[in-house]
């Protein structure tokens, strides 16, 4: 890896972090003010609120990532531009793919990670949120108590098979 393209990598991650972090504030705040009522009648301690809160993560970080992408790409384009970075590369005889690749390397590499999670984690995630929040609201065991596998439906009106995982 060039000098070049970790100084760009570098200047797209950093505000990749931020605005992701930014992201899970907020959404973190905003169901927070729309729970809170839910959590004070309930008396929900903190560690319970806590576990509510990590299980979501893996949804937050699915739904707010590709548009965190598209803001620190324009943040860190904008800026390089402001700076005339850009210009000053293409003068030195770089051409414009090759300043732009490493972005489309590391942007290919968080929606593989992306897809990874959503495939992998969300689903779980989502079940032991739900779990934990009929426990917690109303006060008994989850009703979720099995989880189905490998289930196979057939749809004679449509001719079709489905094949259900979980």
């Amino acid at each position: 890896m060039k000098l070049i393209d970790r100084y760009l990598v570098w200047h797209f991650l950093i505000p990749f972090a931020y605005c992701l972090f930014a992201f899970v504030i907020l959404y973190i705040t905003y169901d927070l003010s729309i729970n809170m009522d839910d959590f004070f009648r309930y008396k929900i301690s903190f560690s319970a609120l806590s576990q509510y809160y990590l299980y979501n993560l893996p949804l937050i970080f699915v739904n707010s990532a590709p548009i965190a992408i598209l803001l620190s790409l324009l943040y860190s384009l904008g800026l390089m531009n402001r700076h005339h970075e850009i210009v000053a590369l293409r003068a030195s005889g770089v051409h414009i793919g090759r300043i732009l690749l490493p972005f489309l390397i590391v942007g290919t590499i968080l929606a593989v990670f992306i897809f990874y999670i959503n495939d992998s984690m969300v689903c779980t995630s989502f079940f032991e949120k739900t779990a934990l929040r009929e426990q917690i609201f109303e006060g008994e065991e989850s009703k979720i108590t099995t989880i189905w596998k490998n289930i196979p439906f057939r749809n004679p009106a449509s001719n079709r098979d489905w094949f259900i995982e979980q």
